[in-house]
């Protein structure tokens, strides 16, 4: 058990997590077999089966709200117990965890040698931060973002003696006790520190100077009124320059002047990046990607910061055409890879726009990369982890029009085809009941759309049937070719009587779908059977299909 990593899956869903958990457990009997240990040797194998997959699933999906019952299993079962006490690695991923502090000491003991994550939440008391403290040269990962001035000190000072097995640090000031001016800027004139097996370094509104040649993720952000502690442009420049294994860069708030970035004409190679996340006014943002060498296959995120809240359509299709810099990564042989689109609004004002492609190496140099033929895929698109640029600000676009316009600008800007978008994922609290005739709806501006993905966890009045009908009460043909749909949102008996019809109805018209994905929780009241009854007819329906829905904490489906 020792070095998993807890909590790799929980993206999954519960269906898919199950198919997992078998997977595991059967790659986990291979590996006993293997170094042939026996009920002697490894106490798990002493458990009940059933026993043995909660505890797999603990592990894996991170459950570790729950490990308050297990540690008094303990004391129930001697097996068990023993089990229990040789998972230490899952004990030291909680010692410092807000909700055991009154376990601390024992968690701790648990623990054994094993190297310790310490996160000391926004607000940790003066106890554990000492405890954190006297314990930090066995730290693997310390997070705290609360600390107050005299106790950020403290951790300077322990890093400057050496954290030998720091792997991942992140630091911040606690929000409701700013620290005085002064010490915003107070540790930028250290010397490099020097932390041998640091890879992750994530500084709010704080910067302290390290050896980042090793570094594979970086996270700048600063929210404070007062200039960053390097506003010398070629000082990030060269900084920058030297996080060659940096495979992961966010920078908010951390761009210099537009003048001063493209006055130092300097190329910034990062030549093993994966994302990219860049927060600011888009003058910044393009004045540093002016300088940048990135590969093509990395996700690039772009966003604007709240302050710069945009009220009018127009103020949100100013900032489209200059998008058009970020053509050369979305494009491969001068023609446009783009071929899926995800849109959302939420309730704080956030609009933003997901772009992803099919797989690059897919693509010969002579074949127009989104004419590629599209492969359905039984699972969904996700669009958080798997895009190649997003862009996103605050606006008061509220309505699908508006929205329909600003996606047609955004693709006009960086020469996507409408006609080659084969993937659109949308929230569906933005089109609540407005798809009004003539209205230049989203449901209609990607006409060769395949896969449809409609997510919403907030609301369940949403006419699913209206939205999905391969004919429209206006006449318009919503989604001729499509084949795929991923639902993931609250469900009422009504809505899962339209998407009964609407597949009935695709069906009749000669339009049926080849996958099906319902995710979410059943709110209406019928019986189980009633409900299952529903399932088994849809199942009929589609070929691949697959139902992730409960009601109250219990599965509906299987």
């Amino acid at each position: 058990m020792e070095g998993g990593s807890p909590g790799r899956f929980t993206q999954f869903s519960a269906s898919c997590a199950r198919e997992l958990m078998h997977d595991s457990r059967a790659s986990a009997e291979g590996a006993l077999a293997q170094r042939r240990l026996n009920r002697l040797q490894w106490p798990l194998l002493r458990l009940p089966p059933e026993i043995l997959s909660m505890i797999l699933y603990a592990v894996v999906f991170d459950t570790r709200s729950d490990l308050t019952k297990w540690m008094h299993y303990g004391h129930i079962c001697h097996d068990l117990r023993a089990a229990l006490l040789g998972m230490q690695t899952l004990w030291a991923g909680v010692v410092f965890d807000a909700r055991y502090e009154h376990l601390r000491e024992e968690l701790l003991e648990r623990a054994g040698e094993c190297l310790l994550t310490i996160e000391l939440g926004s607000k940790p008391s003066p106890h554990a931060v000492d405890r954190a403290l006297e314990l930090s040269v066995r730290a693997r990962k310390l997070n705290a973002y609360g600390l107050l001035t005299d106790q950020m000190e403290a951790i300077v000072v322990a890093l400057e003696q050496g954290l030998p097995s720091l792997v991942d640090l992140r630091l911040g000031w606690r929000h409701d006790a700013p620290p005085p001016p002064n010490a915003l800027t107070a540790f930028s004139s250290l010397p490099e520190l020097i932390v041998s097996k640091l890879h992750t370094l994530a500084l709010l509104d704080i910067f302290i100077p390290f050896d980042i040649s090793s570094l594979k993720v970086l996270s700048l952000t600063w929210n404070d009124t007062m200039p960053t502690p390097m506003q010398d442009a070629r000082a990030l420049a060269d900084m920058l320059c030297r996080c060659e294994k940096l495979e992961s860069l966010t920078l908010r708030g951390w761009i210099p002047e537009r003048d001063t970035v493209l006055s130092i004409r300097q190329t910034i190679s990062l030549p093993r990046l994966v994302h990219l996340a860049l927060h600011q006014e888009l003058d910044h943002v393009l004045a540093l990607w002016a300088l940048l060498k990135i590969p093509a296959s990395a996700s690039v995120s772009v966003s604007m910061p709240q302050e710069g809240w945009l009220g009018l359509l127009e103020g949100v299709l100013s900032l489209t055409d200059p998008l058009c810099a970020f053509l050369p990564h979305t494009q491969i042989n001068g023609l446009s890879k783009i071929s899926k689109i995800s849109t959302f609004y939420n309730k704080h004002g956030l609009l933003g726009v997901r772009l992803g492609s099919a797989d690059d190496n897919l693509c010969p140099s002579n074949v127009k990369p989104a004419s590629i033929p599209h492969q359905i895929s039984t699972s969904p698109w996700d669009s958080e982890t798997s895009l190649a640029f997003s862009f996103s600000l605050y606006s008061d676009i509220v309505t699908p029009d508006e929205d329909a316009i600003f996606l047609h600008h955004l693709c006009r800007a960086l020469e996507v085809s409408m006609d080659n978008i084969d993937t659109l994922e949308c929230n569906l609290s933005n089109y609540h009941k407005v798809a009004v005739k003539n209205t230049f709806s989203i449901y209609t501006i990607f006409p060769a759309v395949t896969t449809l993905q409609l997510n919403n966890s907030e609301r369940d009045d949403v006419d699913i049937g209206f939205v999905l009908g391969s004919l429209s009460p206006q006449g318009r043909n919503y989604f001729p070719k499509l084949q795929a749909l991923h639902i993931a949102r609250k469900f009422s008996s009504t809505d899962i009587d339209y998407i009964l019809d609407t597949v009935k109805k695709r069906v009749d018209d000669g339009r049926p779908l080849r996958v099906l994905t319902l995710s979410g929780e059943f709110t209406g009241q019928e019986a189980r059977t009633e409900v299952e009854q529903r399932f088994e007819q849809l199942r009929a329906l589609v070929p691949s299909i697959r139902f992730d829905v409960s009601r109250r904490g219990y599965s509906l489906t299987p």
